[in-house]
C-alpha cells in the first residue's frame, strides 16, 4: 500500500501487517507489538496525522488529503468503539512491553508518595477496570483474542480503504 514515506509511516504499515498476521494465528510477540503500534497510532499517530491533514488542506494533493482524512476518521472511529477499560488495557500492555519496570500504575511510588491520578484518571478506578476485564475474560490471552476479534475486521477494512485511495493516485486514467 504505502510505497512512499510521505503517504504513511512505519507504524501504520506494521500495524496493518500485525493485524493481518494475528487474524491467522495468535502469537504472543506479534500481540505485544500490535498493542504498541495500535496505541501509538491512536494516540500520537492521530495527533500527527491531524497536523499533516491541516497542512495538506491548503495544497493541491487531494489524494493525500483524502488518505489522511480516511486514516484519521478510521482510527478515531475504531478507538471510540473500544470501552475505556479495553483501551486502558491496550495502553497498559503497551507500557508493559516497552518498559522493564512498570510502576506508573502503583499507588505507592518509589519516593513513597501516594499516587492517586494517572493521566487524568483515578488510579484506583483504572486498576479496578483492568482487573474486571481480566476476571471477565479469564486471562491475558483471552483478552487478546477478544480484542483481536473486535479490532481485526475494522482495521482490515480501514487498510482496504486506504489502499483504494492510494491506488486512485497510481491509476493511469486519473
Amino acid at each position: 500500500m504505502c510505497r512512499d514515506r510521505l503517504t504513511c509511516s512505519s507504524v501504520e504499515i506494521s500495524l496493518f501487517y500485525l493485524n493481518h498476521e494475528l487474524t491467522e494465528k495468535w502469537d504472543f510477540i506479534y500481540q505485544e507489538m500490535f498493542y504498541i503500534k495500535f496505541y501509538e497510532a491512536t494516540a500520537e499517530g492521530l495527533s500527527y496525522a491531524l497536523k499533516v491533514f491541516e497542512h495538506l488542506r491548503g495544497g493541491k494533493n487531494e489524494n493525500k488529503l483524502e488518505w489522511y482524512d480516511e486514516l484519521i476518521n478510521g482510527l478515531t472511529n475504531i478507538k471510540s468503539e473500544l470501552g475505556e477499560d479495553e483501551y486502558s488495557y491496550i495502553e497498559y500492555r503497551r507500557h508493559n512491553t516497552c518498559h522493564i519496570f512498570q510502576n506508573r500504575y502503583e499507588h505507592i511510588q518509589d519516593n513513597l508518595k501516594i499516587k492517586k491520578i494517572r493521566k487524568d484518571k483515578d488510579l484506583q478506578k483504572l486498576n479496578i477496570g483492568l482487573k474486571q476485564l481480566l476476571i471477565k475474560h479469564g486471562s491475558d490471552k483471552n483478552i487478546d483474542i477478544y480484542l483481536n476479534t473486535c479490532l481485526q475486521p475494522k482495521l482490515t477494512s480501514l487498510y482496504a480503504q486506504l489502499n483504494k485511495i492510494y491506488n486512485k493516485k497510481a491509476s493511469p486514467d486519473k
